[in-house]
């Protein structure tokens, strides 16, 4: 063992420092280890070899440090169990050193686990540990016989550190003996040091040490190092003109040092001589070598010659630590390539802990991430380790190795919301709010879907939700919708039992539909936390409308709620519950009512509130709601992907009916663009016996829309339009598809099917479609296009002109820089329709062109359309956006002021639009006018709320501190929301600012 462990020694490489060492600390690889003979198990490293009286054991023990003790444990229990020794066991017995404790079974122990047993750093770094332990030892004056001197050069030969031996002999302070001479030969011939070599020879004969086969090994090991196999044929020669036979010892000493001398072909050349010498222990030995100096892609042509290498248990054990070792030695790719080519997937199809080890490693010693990502993939690809990707980002995250995370997270082909859980936490600790907006404008950057859980449990409760619609904003400037929003903020809220909050941004978004289901835990925890129960009616009365009808929504929620009460007081909140309910006329199935019956709990003394309860439940029982369903499994619209497929997969060992779960999940892959598993749910939904509807055709077909895949829409629209001729499809779809085809030029196209779908009907025009029929017509690449897709709308009846879907013909020739007709266009729909669409963007541009004529005239229609006071305000908001602030404040002079409400109303435009200029603009142009003609406190909150919802701690504080130098009216709510904002943002205020008072 030893005689292999001496071989495995290399050429010093890049050094990485790293501590990173915990992964393998359980490890255990049961093997003796020796070392000149010398066995060291069993040895008890803890209390000094001398024979102790009583007496002086208690003296002995009072001075023990117990984290020496500790130290001393961890190395011994590495270096005996292990097989490994990480660098900071070291590191933590350096640290606690004690010379009046440490004996001489310490101090070996201390230098024999600086050589190959370290896993963690590279041949430089072992060897600097090395002189450190010692130095340390030299300046304690720890008393060192010959076995520390021949210990200490049996550790710099397998760290390849080359020793000046006159130097060394002359600094000992014992007498050297035939081994010393024998390991200062060996060091010097492990680095192919010839020259000092030959000295270390003449001298071991000048006091007659015989030369012997050890000898001629270590030279012919350093001749073919330095000269090559010719080299070593000379001291081959020399061995036989001594009568020194020649071992296969003797013939891998010279394999293994053309192997240091990067030379291929005598590497190969030696190999064919003396195939017969590479057995186990010396073929691993050889990888260390070719590893080292990165030449891994030799191992295929040695196979070649010596056959395919099986290793034993015992062997493969010592694999992992080589591997290990080329990994923290800067040769990743040499690891991972020894690893696959010598080590078979386990029987036991234990395929996810496959090379795991070592891609830990190389997450460790900060391997460059991207040959990380290939080392992963490539063993994804082979089958070897079909996970691996998964779970060393899944390690990284836990281990907080996040940079490297963001870059293995970006390979994956599907990411998933929860991948980000640690990313978002991390975040918060750092830069809070803005931390965790930032990840959260990343994820959707790259196209993550968020859900529900990530909004609700790892984005909402690390930001600012005092002021609940300033945080949607901001939500919504990265690209969220109210929907997306709307549920888990109001579960949010009512977790941290704030029930007017939560009626009040229900209130605010009252026409856009819930998950009722999903608010339900938080509701009950609500209900259980507050006393007023006429509140939580309120807001379940709402819930209850975004339910489905065939649940018994309040039935569940009355049967949480009693589940909660476990005292007098909880039932008599209970009972006012109840009563709320009766007057707001909400009511429960007859098999809840049962149900509530059956487990009300109270003692006999309290008959006249369990009467009271009773009856009130009476009360509320209706035999026309749904029986209740206990199960209470979500409905597959409320399923994200991973829940699908799991839920498909319950219903199919169930073997119950799996159409609505098929359907689902076809619509959404199509949603994100996977093509591939679209068409694999397709088939599978065919031969389950299902037949594919025209309207979940037309469903896909959508799917397919939104995901910009024209081929494939179109492909299951004319599927649709073939199998079911009498199928209408939805009035938006149609838009969606033209406006579609449109942007991927083909316009007759588009208009074909417009005028197909309304040859045998009336199109379903009206509100709900006006955004599409707008987004079809901005569509158009010119005026012609434009102006026929409008003809066309209004004449199959999709839409009616106003100003929204006249926006557009007037857009286009603005685009072109046709002022002119873009005027005309405009006056022309104002005369025809009464309307006067893209108003104040109209009148930005011949603002800014200089157009004075023309803007009159702008002017002019707009005061007949809809009054002086409203053009007035077309030109404030023009003039403001323009920065115009002189004439801005002219202007407002001039016209004695402008609407109060209308200019809030515009004000809050702004800060929907993230336009601070405009308001800057307005707060410049009105600077000490009177209250009277306008209100700027107004126009300070609003740009204070626009730095809040940027998180701009910096202008914020900056703008509150040029309002004081200028004495202005600071409103308190200003102030709250500066305070709020560098709250959340661990923003450090200016040291003025912490000594004014700032309520």
């Amino acid at each position: 063992m030893y005689r292999y462990i001496r071989l495995w020694t290399g050429v010093s490489v890049h050094h990485f420092n790293t501590n990173k060492n915990y992964f393998f600390k359980n490890m255990r690889i049961e093997h003796r280890k020796q070392f000149l003979g010398r066995r060291l198990e069993n040895q008890n490293f803890l209390i000094p070899s001398t024979a102790l009286n009583k007496r002086e054991l208690k003296t002995h023990s009072a001075l023990y440090n117990q984290e020496v003790s500790r130290a001393f444990v961890a190395l011994s229990t590495a270096y005996n169990k292990q097989s490994r020794i990480y660098s900071s066991n070291i590191l933590h017995a350096l640290e606690n050193f004690n010379p009046k404790l440490i004996d001489n079974n310490q101090s070996l122990l201390l230098l024999q686990c600086c050589g190959y047993m370290i896993a963690d750093q590279t041949l430089q770094a072992r060897a600097e540990l090395c002189n450190k332990v010692w130095t340390k030892l030299e300046e304690y004056e720890i008393s060192m016989n010959l076995e520390h001197y021949n210990t200490y050069l049996q550790v710099c030969i397998e760290n390849q550190v080359a020793l000046d031996f006159e130097e060394f002999l002359s600094k000992m302070k014992c007498k050297p003996n035939k081994e010393t001479y024998n390991l200062l030969l060996e060091c010097a011939c492990e680095v192919g040091d010839v020259q000092q070599a030959v000295k270390i020879v003449a001298a071991m004969k000048s006091i007659e040490f015989p030369a012997d086969e050890r000898m001629f090994d270590a030279l012919v090991l350093g001749h073919s190092i330095k000269g090559g196999f010719k080299s070593a044929q000379t001291v081959l020669e020399n061995m036989q003109a001594a009568h020194v036979p020649v071992t296969s010892r003797t013939y891998f000493s010279i394999i293994r040092g053309l192997g240091y001398r990067n030379n291929l072909e005598e590497l190969m050349q030696a190999l064919q001589m003396y195939s017969g010498v590479i057995k186990e222990q010396e073929i691993l030995s050889l990888l260390m070598v070719i590893g080292l100096n990165g030449n891994y892609k030799w191992l295929k042509q040695i196979l070649q010659i010596t056959g395919p290498i099986r290793l034993s248990k015992r062997s493969i054990q010592q694999l992992d630590l080589l591997c290990i070792n080329l990994i923290h030695s800067g040769q990743p790719e040499a690891a991972i390539e020894f690893y696959k080519t010598i080590v078979n997937v386990p029987l036991d199809d234990d395929t996810e802990n496959y090379a795991f080890f070592l891609l830990i490693e190389m997450l460790h010693t900060f391997t460059s991430p991207k040959i990380l990502i290939d080392v992963a993939k490539d063993l994804q690809r082979s089958g070897l380790n079909p996970f691996a990707l998964e779970n060393i980002t899944g390690i990284a995250l836990r281990r907080g190795f996040y940079k490297v995370a963001w870059e293995l997270l970006e390979s994956f082909s599907r990411l998933r919301p929860h991948y980000f859980w640690p990313l978002l936490l991390q975040a918060e600790k750092q830069n809070r709010e803005i931390g965790v907006l930032n990840v959260i404008e990343k994820m959707l950057d790259w196209n993550v879907k968020m859900d529900l859980d990530t909004l609700e449990f790892y984005c909402l409760p690390y930001c600012d939700t005092m002021n609940p619609q300033l945080l949607i904003t901001r939500l919504q400037n990265l690209g969220f919708s109210i929907k997306e929003l709307l549920t888990p903020f109001l579960g949010f809220l009512l977790k941290e039992s704030r029930i007017k909050d939560a009626q009040e941004l229900y209130k605010a978004y009252d026409n856009v539909s819930i998950n009722s289901e999903r608010l339900l835990s938080p509701l009950v925890k609500a209900w259980h936390n507050s006393s007023n129960s006429g509140n939580i009616v309120r807001i379940l009365k709402k819930f209850c409308k975004s339910a489905s009808v065939s649940t018994d929504y309040l039935g569940h929620f009355l049967l949480r709620c009693l589940r909660l009460c476990d005292s007098p007081e909880h039932h008599e909140q209970f009972l006012e519950l109840l009563k709320a309910m009766h007057v707001a006329k909400l009511y429960i199935s007859l098999s809840t009512s049962d149900s509530l019956i059956y487990r009300m709990k109270l003692p006999s003394h309290q008959t006249q509130l369990n009467t009271a309860i009773l009856e009130e439940i009476n009360n509320l029982s209706n035999v026309s709601i749904p029986q209740n369903n206990n199960s209470h499994i979500p409905h597959p619209r409320n399923m994200n992907v991973s829940e699908l497929e799991c839920h498909l997969i319950e219903l199919q060992n169930k073997n119950m009916e799996v159409r609505g779960v098929l359907r689902r999940l076809i619509q959404e892959y199509a949603r994100t663009g996977d093509e591939k598993k679209v068409n694999e749910l397709r088939q599978k939904f065919s031969n389950a016996g299902y037949v594919e509807t025209a309207g979940m055709k037309a469903a896909l077909m959508y799917s397919y829309i939104t995901n910009d895949n024209v081929d494939s829409a179109l492909k299951i629209y004319d599927e649709v339009k073939k199998t079911s001729t009498s199928f209408f499809i939805d009035s938006f779809k149609v838009l969606d598809l033209a406006t579609l085809l449109i942007k991927n030029n083909q316009f007759n196209k588009a208009i074909d099917i417009l005028e197909n779908e309304t040859k045998d009907r009336c199109a379903q025009g009206g509100p709900t479609i006006v955004r599409n029929c707008w987004q079809l017509i901005t569509a158009a690449a010119d005026e012609v296009q434009a102006e026929k897709l409008f003809n066309l709308l209004v004449e199959k009846g999709y839409c009616v002109p106003s100003n929204i879907i006249l926006g557009p013909l007037v857009k286009v020739y603005l685009k072109k820089g046709n002022l002119t007709k873009a005027v005309e266009v405009f006056t022309n729909f104002a005369q025809k329709y009464n309307c006067t669409p893209l108003q104040v963007e109209l009148l930005y541009t011949l603002v800014k062109a200089e157009n004075e004529r023309l803007m009159q005239d702008v002017l002019n229609v707009t005061t007949k359309v809809h009054g002086t006071e409203a053009a007035n305000l077309s030109l404030v908001t023009v003039l403001a956006q323009s920065g115009l602030h002189r004439s801005l404040r002219k202007f407002i002079i001039e016209v004695k002021g402008i609407d109060k409400r209308q200019m809030e109303k515009r004000c809050k435009r702004w800060v929907k639009e993230d336009n601070l200029f405009a308001l800057q603009t307005l707060s410049t142009a009105t600077y000490q006018l009177s209250t009277d003609l306008i209100d700027r406190s107004i126009i300070h909150q609003y740009i204070m709320q626009i730095h809040s919802i940027n998180n701009d701690c910096e202008s914020a504080v900056k703008f509150y501190q040029e309002l004081l130098e200028k004495e202005e009216f600071v409103p308190q709510q200003l102030i709250d929301d500066m305070l709020s904002l560098v709250s959340r943002c661990k923003y450090k205020m200016p040291e003025v600012h912490k000594t004014k008072k700032l309520y």
